[in-house]
């Protein structure tokens, strides 16, 4: 779904409506919570974009607890979401940012991804490299909506369903508001959270737009952190 600057407060106030919904309708099926049919700041809710690796799957099949990941800066792994454990490539904690790239295996598109967690934005932005000699065209950066904790060396990050794509110079796009919605409504998200993140989002989306679709120029203005 992508955002004209004037329809930021429009959206915003679109998605709490729907999260309202969600958590009177918590007792029934998290698919009963349908998008508006007539306010345009809520079109496309379950485009592909929202699924781009397989469009086909539906939302019922989509709908899960929120992904937990974690970084160790003192053994330098990475556990995914599904606890697999990665050596990190490189790493780096900087100005309370924690930089880490690694392999992404498997992936017929991506070779490596680079992340940066910020805890104080709430956000964890991403990178992807594709293998050599295969043509990017996708986003510059996809930004997480999520929250981060830190304990001594581990860096801990719980999803919380929406996202980014910044085209730089361009557009930005929020996606997976579906998810967002039937996680709510699956009560996945308590009220406190899915408020946060709703405002975490519509923080991002504004400043980035704000900056010329330039997220690492908001980011230097907003938080004082350079990505490179």
């Amino acid at each position: 779904m992508q955002m004209r600057p004037n329809r930021y407060r429009r959206w915003a106030r679109r998605a709490r409506s729907l999260v309202s919904t969600a958590f009177a309708a918590r007792r029934g099926s998290p698919q009963s919570v349908p998008p508006s049919q007539g306010d345009d700041s809520s079109q496309s809710l379950a485009s592909p974009q929202s699924w781009r690796s397989s469009p086909s799957r539906s939302l019922a099949d989509r709908i899960h607890r929120p992904h937990v990941e974690s970084w160790d800066t003192r053994t330098g792994l990475h556990v995914n979401r599904a606890g697999a454990t990665t050596p990190l490539l490189e790493y780096e904690v900087r100005d309370g940012v924690l930089t880490a790239l690694r392999r992404l295996n498997g992936h017929h598109k991506i070779a490596r991804m680079r992340s940066w967690l910020l805890p104080m934005a709430g956000l964890r932005v991403i990178r992807w490299t594709p293998h050599p000699g295969r043509a990017w065209e996708d986003e510059d950066y996809y930004v997480d909506i999520a929250s981060i904790t830190v304990e001594g060396s581990r860096w801990r990050f719980v999803d919380h369903y929406l996202d980014l794509l910044v085209y730089t110079g361009d557009r930005v796009e929020v996606v997976d508001l579906d998810e967002f919605i039937a996680a709510v409504g699956a009560g996945y998200l308590d009220p406190a959270t899915a408020e946060r993140a709703l405002e975490t989002s519509h923080r991002a989306l504004a400043g980035i737009t704000a900056c010329g679709h330039d997220l690492e120029a908001w980011l230097k203005d907003a938080y004082g952190v350079r990505l490179f």
